[in-house]
């Protein structure tokens, strides 16, 4: 059985500076991280 992840910090190699980075760029989810075009996390998130 697989651990379900909740929140963006629980992504393997995502630490709390990378989340953050995420969230002030406005991806609050999971959900909104997968329908995210790379280069768009890129340049909002700074990645």
């Amino acid at each position: 059985m697989t651990a379900e992840v909740l929140d963006i910090q629980d992504l393997d190699g995502v630490g709390p500076v990378t989340a953050n980075k995420l969230r002030e760029a406005g991806y609050d989810s999971i959900s909104a991280l997968a329908i995210a075009p790379i280069r768009e996390l890129v340049e909002k998130a700074g990645l």
